[in-house]
């Protein structure tokens, strides 16, 4: 018996923005109202549990299924889709050091004063267990 191929479904698409907003009536015309765009070009992965776009500069966001009501998509005049959703996506900001700076960022916070532990040291009671 032959196998026959099963064609394989994208779920990655590039981006170009994502306007996050609310639906509202302009007199009778339900309108989308956007409170932010972010521009950039990026990718949108569907993934087990979520949404998730990536932009270049680092910026993240994930748009979980379990807030999601409708996900309704569009191919003219651009492809495109819109999710509506119960509660606000997560925004991520990725740090984007090298490996160098993220070790100085994390030595600098380190405290290498050595008087805080002689004090520390000279406070503290010792413990002694008699028998």
């Amino acid at each position: 018996m032959q196998e026959t191929p099963t064609s394989a479904v994208k779920k990655e698409f590039r981006i170009s923005k994502v306007p996050c907003g609310v639906w509202s009536y302009v007199r009778s015309d339900l309108v989308f109202v956007p409170s932010c765009v972010l521009e950039g070009g990026g990718s949108a992965k569907v993934g087990s549990r979520s949404l998730t776009v990536r932009f270049g500069t680092g910026k993240r966001i994930e748009f979980l299924y379990s807030n999601t009501w409708g996900i309704t998509t569009k191919n003219a005049p651009y492809p495109s889709f819109t999710l509506t959703l119960s509660r606000a996506p997560r925004f991520f900001q990725e740090e984007s050091l090298n490996q160098m700076d993220l070790l100085v960022s994390r030595t600098a916070k380190l405290s290498v004063d050595s008087r805080k532990d002689r004090r520390l040291q000279q406070t503290e009671a010792p413990t002694h267990i008699i028998g």
